[in-house]
C-alpha cells in the first residue's frame, strides 16, 4: 500500500492553509496519495473551452469531494472551463462559496476602513511589522494563507475571514488577530447563534446589535426614561439599558448605555448628535465607532476636546427635539 506522501501545494496556492493542509487531507475518508492527485487536478490552470466536452471520472470524484468537504481546494477548479457553460459555472460558484466557513472580527474604535477596501488592503493591514516577535509573525502569516476570503462589511464594522470549510477554523476561532494595531478576537457566529446555555437557552451574541452611549445634560433621567425614548419615542429595538461604568467598576453619573437588535447604527442616531427631550439634552456617543466623546467644537470623535484646533463651534450640532410626555410605569 502506498505511504502517505507530504503534501506540498503548488505555489499558486496561495491561499491554501500550509501548516493545515496536511492535516486537513490526512483526516479525509479518502486517500491522502488521492487527495494529492485530485488536488493537483483542481488546481492546473485551464482556459475557457470554446466547444465542451464531457466530464472525465477523476473530474467527477473531484467535484463530489469538494461539494462533501473532504476535498479542500483554495478555488473552483479550472477544469471546470472546459466541462461547463457559464449558467453552470455561476451556479457551482455560489455553491463553492457555501462551503465557506466564516469567523468574524468586530473593528475596535477609531478604526476606520474604507467600504470599498480590497482583500489585498486587508492583508496589507495584517502584517506585524519587524518589531513583532517571530512567533507572532509566523502565526499571522499562517493566518493570512489561510484565509480563502476577506470581507469588510462596513454597516456593521465586521470583518468576515473565510475559510475553506470549518476544520480550517478550528485553529483560529477565539484567536485575536493583528489589524491596524489592534488585536481583534475571532468569533465563530455559526456556533455561538445556536449553542445552547445550561438552561435551554440561546445567548443574545454581539452580532446583528448596536450600542451608543447617551450623555445626559439638564434634568437628569433614569433607566425607565432612556428605555422609553429609545423603544417608544424613536422606535428603535432596545432590548437593555445599563449604566456605563470606570474600568474600575465606578458608576459614571448621567450616562446610560442603549442596547440596541440592529443591524449596524439605526439612521436616526446617524442624523442627529443631540436630542432635546422635555428638559433633558442628551449628546449620542457611538462608543462603539469612536475612542472619544464627540468634541464640543467640531463634533469629531477622534480627538479628545483639549486637542481641537477647529474655531467654528457648535457647527456640527444636529438636535432633534423631541415634545415633552410623562412616560407611564
Amino acid at each position: 500500500m502506498p505511504q502517505p506522501e507530504k503534501i506540498t501545494p503548488a505555489p499558486r496556492s496561495y491561499l491554501e492553509a500550509l501548516n493545515q493542509a496536511e492535516a486537513l487531507f490526512r483526516d479525509s475518508s479518502v486517500p491522502i496519495v488521492t487527495n494529492n492527485r485530485l488536488y493537483e487536478l483542481c488546481t492546473t490552470p485551464m482556459e475557457m473551452a470554446l466547444e465542451l466536452r464531457p466530464i472525465t471520472p477523476d473530474e467527477a470524484e473531484a467535484i463530489d469531494l469538494i461539494l462533501a468537504g473532504e476535498l479542500i481546494v483554495p478555488y473552483p477548479p479550472p477544469f471546470l472551463n472546459r466541462i461547463y457553460n457559464g449558467r453552470e459555472l455561476a451556479a457551482f460558484q455560489d455553491l463553492f462559496q457555501q462551503l465557506e466557513y466564516p469567523l468574524t472580527a468586530h473593528l475596535e474604535p477609531g478604526q476606520v476602513l474604507s467600504a470599498t477596501i480590497s482583500h489585498f488592503g486587508m492583508l496589507k493591514l495584517m502584517e506585524t511589522g519587524s518589531a513583532a516577535c517571530t512567533e507572532l509573525a509566523d502565526k499571522a502569516l499562517e493566518f493570512r494563507k489561510s484565509v480563502a476570503r476577506i470581507v469588510y462589511t462596513s454597516k456593521t464594522r465586521t470583518i468576515g475571514f473565510y475559510f475553506r470549510g470549518k476544520r480550517a477554523t478550528e485553529t483560529w476561532s477565539g484567536w485575536k488577530v493583528p489589524f491596524m494595531g489592534r488585536f481583534l478576537p475571532l468569533f465563530d457566529y455559526k456556533t455561538l447563534t445556536t449553542a445552547k446555555d445550561h438552561d435551554g437557552r440561546r445567548n443574545r451574541v454581539r452580532l446583528g446589535t448596536y450600542s451608543a452611549t447617551m450623555v445626559i445634560r439638564g434634568e437628569p433621567l433614569d433607566s425607565w426614561a432612556i428605555f422609553h425614548l429609545t423603544q417608544d419615542l424613536l422606535g428603535l429595538n432596545c432590548f437593555k439599558v445599563t449604566p456605563v461604568t470606570t474600568e474600575e467598576g465606578d458608576i459614571e453619573q448621567h450616562k446610560w448605555r442603549i442596547h440596541l437588535v440592529s443591524e449596524g447604527c439605526p439612521q436616526v442616531l446617524e442624523n442627529y448628535t443631540h436630542i432635546r427631550w422635555k428638559e433633558s439634552e442628551i449628546l449620542l456617543h457611538h462608543h462603539e465607532v469612536f475612542k472619544f466623546q464627540p468634541c464640543p467644537r467640531c463634533g469629531s470623535g477622534f480627538h479628545p476636546a483639549s486637542g481641537c484646533t477647529n474655531d467654528e463651534t457648535d457647527s456640527h450640532i444636529k438636535t432633534l427635539v423631541i415634545p415633552a410626555e410623562v412616560p407611564q410605569k
